[in-house]
């Protein structure tokens, strides 16, 4: 019943929302291969709140449009850890890209450049923020272009062998000097 309270105040404050891609999935750490969580509810642009059980609550995940021609895309959210033990997530996939890796900003000698991360860890009940300029989810080779609006799914992996559905949609770039990854990837 807290669950069914948590999704339907979710769902008021995502009515709210300035932004139509902005959403809270409830993430499903423990689904067998191939399980799926139900959704409870569509939110704007496309997002979908979703029911399961698992270790992490992902907050308002997104990608960033990038030009048709791109050869990658770059996913965005909070995921927060509601476990008592340390999580580990070990990579993402999606159907819609060719391939999918974790990445974070480096600087060395004064250049910040992008590098693969083979693990991310939160401490118990820790938080980590996925967002430009910083760690991110790299969505490489998209299969067809995705224009703002675009649904897009990811699934999250864990070490434990648990999975986290996330669909969420395309956010139209915001024109205020943050720069799409694509460029970066040749």
């Amino acid at each position: 019943m807290t669950r069914m309270m948590l999704a339907a105040a979710v769902l008021v404050g995502l009515a709210a929302s300035p932004e139509p891609a902005a959403a809270i999935a409830r993430g499903g750490g423990v689904a067998p291969d191939g399980a799926r969580p139900q959704p409870v509810a569509e939110a704007p642009g496309g997002c979908v709140v979703a029911k399961a059980e698992g270790p992490a609550v992902i907050f308002e995940p997104w990608v960033r449009e990038a030009p048709p021609q791109a050869s990658a895309m770059a996913a965005y959210m909070t995921i927060e850890n509601v476990k008592k033990a340390p999580l580990k997530l070990v990579g993402a996939r999606s159907p819609q890209f060719a391939k999918v890796e974790i990445h974070e900003i480096v600087t060395e000698d004064g250049m910040a450049r992008m590098q693969e991360v083979k693990a991310l860890t939160l401490a118990p009940g820790g938080k980590l923020v996925l967002e430009p300029g910083s760690t991110h989810v790299m969505l490489i080779g998209p299969k067809k272009p995705l224009p703002a609006g675009a649904p897009v799914e990811l699934t999250l992996l864990w070490a434990d062998g648990g999975k986290t559905l996330i669909k969420t949609a395309v956010r139209p770039r915001d024109g205020h000097g943050h720069h799409d990854h694509e460029h970066h990837h040749h």
